[in-house]
């Protein structure tokens, strides 16, 4: 119930001290059709408040307020609110808000009803005069000086358009942002003063006392109102939101019980369409599991002494049996797919093998966000409640190779095989082997043995026992044992198992250094079933073998299946290491570094590590690995390369920085101010600049603690942050430092600080990012058709042919008589030179892979352009921006402005998953 209550306290009921509080974009939510006429028909309302319906278009339009709302803090909070808002649980949530949306309009119909009742009018003398003073406090609030200056900003098209965006508002003439504050104040000015009349004459609405006079007027008004709902699905719902109301226990599971049959009635009868209803009662059965069993508790005692609570202890069980069948039947029937949807079935039924393996696998299948222990402690779980349990022992088995503990995983995987044996001759148990067969449990048997005789091969003299040979020669002969037995098993057909048996074959040979049988193993794998991992272990047997150049073309083809491949590029630096090439083994071992994100720490370190002994100097590897440890926390490591950076070229603006970032992580403000300050005069570029602002300010807060004013050098931080943003073209995050500035530290350079906000006003041609470039129309030709020049290089506007180019990241170059028709499309074109350096390129290729996750940054273009003057271009119709250093604020802005935007907008169409 804890997520309800949070929906609720967001959204708020307090309407006549909000009225009070009117502002510009700050309204109270006060739908136009909030109420269908009294004699009218219930058909299309969705409830009535004492006998006035209320229209289902007054409910979406509060629902859509609320939405909008939720966003927007969400927003500010660094997260995406859509993301709750997906799959059941999604669904649920929007249930919650729907309710609150309709009990925010029967709050407002209740007051207007109260208004009319009252007989309560503002004349329009009171209406002007509250728009007088509130425009006024618009004016002063904003630094725009006077209503005269504010005309003049309106009139000219860019000043308007840099004043709505950081003034959040639509309006495009003073007059109608006038009109519109004129309708919300003749909107709200009734409310005011009925608020009035409640507290009494002369008291401050917005006092906490006040607010409270209100609340409780409010709540008596609701309580005493006659409410009905008819949508049968909120109908339920406003039973669900009772719960809470009750008193004890007992009584909350008597208001839970009741949620519980209008919901079943709602799906018995087919009341709504909502396919999520059995998720929303898996819900109220499994809190009726946990209620039942809080009462049960309390009667334990009782019921060795008496009969009656003995009986009423039964019938409990009974209940919590029935409510966790009923919970388990509900949520069963959806994917389990998420942690919430895991736990409910658990929670539902905690004896159940199954929902403690279906848990462990998804834990196991992300362990590098969970860690290891959840699933290795879930499945030991399963399999203490069935012992027979043959994927719980394959799962048990996986775990335990992860954790590196190969003598656990081969018991595991025999375990798994002789519960095979003792279950397969029986149907009933066929359930606790849908996911493994036997010819994969040997053969994940026989990789558990090839990985503890490579575990021992990497273990020093002291840490082995006295048997290590005998133990590594027993693991390999396993490992062929059951790999040849399992081969032979397969050879009927060529299937993926057959390969995986090939290739595990191949890392057999590999450990008995037989590279050449090696090698025919993997091209073996290869030929029935083409894999990068396979094709990298095969250069690898290559390498081995001494044959640098079969090596090199098959880690090139591992590259061509995906130029991100750290190992294969670490592969190909390690020939050309052995080869004496020095430059071309530096180039790959640094692109293994930049595309080893994904690797484990061991893997991704070692890469560094080697570039690091090729060539102890290089200190752009140096900065990456110290980056790297700093990443993963690992401030010794990282401390230690930025000082080895440091020793080399002592005015390194990174190293310095990096140091300073260290001592933030470790609390240390103090010293990390000084090593922020030292950065600054060490002739940073303005991108570092921007950054190490950024920290000092961080540090700056640390010193002074929650809460705390900065120093005033930490001010002066501040306003030489707001000036290097609004350098940068990012005007939001300028004009909310400088609104930081102006109310925290109104003192500051007051005089500069509004004229910073007026330059931000005024700003014409930075008003919108990038630059203006003429329009030459947007003909239509047909490929090959002579045109005149076009007035930009890239183009952004001119003559074009109708069939675009493909949306996404794309690894040619575009036609510019075909780009445009993208841009004509309103899409937004991001092009760069094909030499540009790969850590900016992966920035690039990862910043518009996550904004195309949104359908509305779906028509956006990745490409190379030999043509491209600098690394980064951006053009969008009649607009373009070029700079050097990536900022992902600059990019976000220019498409933000310009997405959508174009003489033939929307018609190359764009749909996410199609990429086209």
């Amino acid at each position: 119930m804890k997520e309800k209550r949070i929906l609720f306290l967001l959204g708020g009921v307090l309407l006549l001290a909000v009225a009070v509080t009117v502002g510009v974009g700050l309204v109270p939510i006060l739908p136009k059709n909030l109420a269908s006429n009294r004699n009218s028909t219930p058909s299309g309302s969705v409830a009535s408040v004492n006998g006035e319906s209320i229209s289902r278009a007054a409910v979406d339009e509060a629902y859509n307020g609320l939405l909008q709302s939720y966003r927007q803090k969400s927003a500010e909070n660094g997260s995406n609110f859509d993301d709750l808002l997906k799959g059941p649980a999604g669904t649920y949530y929007q249930l919650q808000m729907r309710f609150q949306a309709v009990g925010s309009v029967i709050d407002q119909l209740l007051l207007q009803q109260e208004i009319k009742k009252e007989k309560i009018a503002v004349t329009p003398e009171e209406v002007e005069s509250a728009l007088e003073e509130k425009f006024d406090k618009f004016i002063k609030e904003n630094g725009l000086q006077s209503e005269s200056f504010f005309n003049t900003v309106m009139q000219d098209p860019g000043k308007r358009a840099t004043a709505q965006r950081l003034l959040n508002f639509k309006e495009n003439s003073v007059t109608e942002l006038k009109d519109r504050m004129r309708g919300e104040i003749q909107l709200s000015l009734p409310f005011q003063k009925l608020a009035q009349s409640i507290v009494g004459p002369n008291v401050d609405i917005a006092s906490q006392e006040s607010q409270d006079k209100i609340k409780t007027w409010q709540d008596h008004a609701r309580a005493s109102a006659t409410i009905l709902y008819f949508d049968p699905l909120l109908d339920a719902y406003s039973k669900e939101a009772l719960i809470a109301n009750g008193g004890s226990l007992a009584e909350r599971n008597k208001l839970l019980n009741d949620a519980i049959a209008a919901y079943e009635k709602v799906k018995n009868e087919k009341l709504s369409s909502d396919p999520n209803l059995d998720y929303y009662l898996g819900h109220l059965y499994n809190l009726s599991v946990n209620w039942d069993l809080q009462l049960q508790k309390d009667l334990v005692t009782k019921a060795q002494q008496n009969l009656d609570a003995k009986k009423e202890s039964d019938a409990l069980q009974k209940s919590i049996e029935y409510h966790r069948s009923q919970a388990s039947l509900a949520l069963s029937e959806y994917n389990t797919d998420s942690e919430d949807q895991l736990n409910f079935l658990l929670q539902a039924d905690p004896g159940n093998p199954y929902y403690y393996y279906l848990m462990a696998n998804f834990y196991y299948k992300s362990w590098q966000t969970y860690g290891i222990k959840k699933p290795l402690s879930l499945v030991s779980t399963a399999i203490s409640m069935e012992p027979k349990y043959v994927d719980a022992h394959v799962l048990l088995g996986d775990v335990n190779i992860v954790r590196e503990f190969y003598t656990k995983a081969i018991t595991n995987y025999e375990d798994a095989l002789s519960s095979y044996e003792a279950i397969r001759s029986d149907p009933t148990y066929v359930h606790l082997a849908q996911n493994s067969n036997v010819q994969k449990v040997q053969r994940k048997l026989a990789e558990a043995n090839l990985g503890r005789a490579d575990q021992l091969d990497h273990m020093s003299d002291s840490d082995k026992s006295a048997d290590a040979a005998d133990e590594r020669a027993k693991n390999l002969s396993e490992a062929e044992k059951w790999l040849n037995l399992t081969q032979t098993q397969l050879t009927k057909e060529k299937t993926d198992e057959l390969s995986y048996v090939a290739r595990d074959l191949g890392d057999l040979e590999i450990l008995g250094k037989n590279y050449s049988a090696a090698r025919q193993h993997y091209l073996d794998s290869l030929n029935i079933l083409p894999d990068i991992d396979v094709q990298i272990k095969l250069g690898k047997a290559y390498f081995l073998n001494q044959q640098f150049s079969e090596a090199e073309e098959s880690y090139q083809k591992a590259i061509q299946m995906d130029q991100g491949s750290a190992h294969a590029h670490q592969g190909l630096a390690q020939i050309y290491r052995s080869q004496g090439k020095v430059d071309q083994a530096k180039a790959e071992y640094k692109m293994a570094f930049d595309h080893g994100a994904n690797l484990d720490y061991v893997d991704r370190r070692q890469i560094a590590l080697e570039a690091l002994d090729l060539a102890p100097d290089d200190e752009g590897m140096l900065l990456q690995l110290a980056e790297y440890y700093y990443e993963r926390h690992v401030y010794a490591g990282a401390n230690i390369e930025y000082e080895a950076v440091l020793s080399q070229d002592p005015k390194s603006v990174e190293a310095t920085t990096g140091l300073g970032k260290v001592l933030m992580d470790r609390v240390q403000y103090g010293d990390a101010w000084k090593k922020f300050k030292e950065a600054l005069q060490l002739s940073p570029t303005k991108q570092e600049e921007m950054g190490i602002y950024e920290w000092l300010v961080k540090a700056e807060k640390g010193i002074a603690g929650p809460g705390k004013p900065i120093s005033d050098f930490g001010q002066e931080a501040l306003y030489r942050l707001a000036v290097l943003y609004l350098d940068d073209g990012q005007l939001s995050n300028s004009y909310g430092v400088l609104q930081e500035l102006s109310s925290k530290y109104p003192s500051f350079r007051t005089e500069e600080i509004a004229q910073f906000r007026q330059k931000l006003t005024q700003t014409v041609g930075d008003s919108l990012p990038g630059l203006p470039v003429a329009d030459q129309g947007h003909d239509i030709i047909t490929p090959g058709a002579a045109h005149p020049a076009y007035n930009s290089a890239p183009p952004t506007s001119g003559w074009h042919y109708a069939l675009p180019a493909h949306w996404g990241i794309l690894n040619t170059p575009i036609e510019d008589e075909i780009q445009l028709r993208n841009l004509a499309s309103g899409g937004i074109l991001i092009q760069y030179p094909p030499s540009l350096e790969q850590p900016t390129l992966d920035r690039l290729v990862e910043l518009v892979t996550t904004l195309r996750k949104d359908q509305n940054y779906c028509s956006i273009i990745l490409a190379p352009n030999p043509k491209a003057s600098k690394p980064i271009v951006l053009t969008a119709w009649n607009r373009i921006d070029q700079f050097a250093e990536f900022s992902r604020g600059r990019v976000v802005s220019f498409v933000d402005a310009f997405i959508g935007r174009g003489p033939e907008a929307g018609e190359a169409g764009c749909t996410l998953g199609s990429s086209k």
